[in-house]
C-alpha cells in the first residue's frame, strides 16, 4: 500500500519559503558534511529565493531562523559557533580598540562587537567587530550604514576562506574603506583598504608597528604588542 504524505500547510508564504529553505539546508549539509565553515544556506538548488534585508529581518522576527545568521549576497549564511580562542582574539581587540578610541577623545564612538551593519538591500552581516557612532538611538530602526562605519574586522581561525572569499567582497562594494582580518593561524593582521568594485586595491599584512586608522588617524594601535599578548 503506498504511503500516504500529509499535505504541509503555512500560515504565511515567507514560513513557507524559510521550511523551503531549510529543507534545502539539511539536504546542502548532509552531502557536504557538518564542517563548521559558516555555509550559505541557500546556494545553487534553493538560489530561487533571494531574500532581502526586509524579508531576513521579517523572517527572524517572526521566529522563524536561527539567532546565529547573516545575510550575504541575498543568501543566508549560518555563522559557526566561535571556538574559545576566537571569542578571546574578539574580546582583547575589542578592548585595544575601544581603549585607543579614549585616549584619542573619540568619546562620539564606540567600538561594538557581533555587529549587524546594513550593507545593502541584500547585504548584513554580523562583523565580530566594528566601530560605529555612539548613539544607539540613532539606530532605533536600522542597522548601521556603510558610511556610518569607520572600521570593520573579522577574526579568522581555521577558516579565513570566509572571511576573505566570502565576506570581503560585500565589505568592498559596499565601501567600506578599511577592513581587516585578524588571522590567528598566521599570527598576523591583513589589513584592507582602498575598496574598488568588489576587492581591495591594497593589502598589508601587519605582525608589529604602530598602525593609525584611516578614517581616525588619530587612533593608533600597536598590532606588535597586541598580537604578543594575544599569542603568549
Amino acid at each position: 500500500m503506498a504511503r500516504v504524505i500529509p499535505e504541509v500547510t503555512y500560515s504565511t508564504p515567507l514560513e513557507r519559503e524559510c521550511s523551503v529553505m531549510g529543507a534545502k539546508r539539511r539536504q546542502l549539509w548532509h552531502h557536504r558534511g557538518a564542517d563548521a565553515k559558516g555555509q550559505v544556506m541557500t546556494q545553487a538548488a534553493t538560489r530561487s529565493i533571494t531574500w532581502t534585508r526586509d524579508r531576513y529581518l521579517a523572517a527572524y522576527r517572526a521566529g522563524l531562523l536561527p539567532d546565529a545568521t547573516e545575510l550575504i549576497a541575498g543568501d543566508i549564511v549560518e555563522v559557526p559557533t566561535p571556538d574559545p580562542i576566537h571569542e578571546m582574539a574578539i574580546k582583547l581587540l575589542g578592548k585595544v580598540l575601544s581603549d585607543a578610541l579614549k585616549t584619542a577623545n573619540n568619546s562620539n564612538l564606540t567600538c561594538e562587537k557581533t555587529s549587524p551593519l546594513a550593507l545593502s538591500p541584500t547585504d548584513q552581516p554580523a562583523a565580530d567587530i566594528a566601530i560605529i557612532p555612539d548613539d544607539p538611538k540613532r539606530f532605533r530602526h536600522d542597522h548601521p550604514a556603510p558610511d556610518e562605519v569607520y572600521l570593520v574586522v573579522e577574526v579568522a581561525n581555521s577558516h579565513p576562506e570566509r572571511d576573505l572569499k566570502i565576506k570581503l567582497p560585500q565589505y568592498a562594494l559596499a565601501g567600506i574603506q578599511e577592513y581587516w582580518v585578524l588571522d590567528l593561524k598566521r599570527q598576523s593582521l591583513v589589513v584592507h583598504r582602498d575598496p574598488y568594485q568588489d576587492f581591495y586595491q591594497s593589502q598589508q599584512v601587519w605582525q608589529s608597528n604602530k598602525i593609525t586608522l584611516l578614517r581616525l588617524p588619530q587612533v593608533e594601535v600597536n598590532v606588535g604588542d597586541f598580537l604578543s599578548d594575544l599569542f603568549e
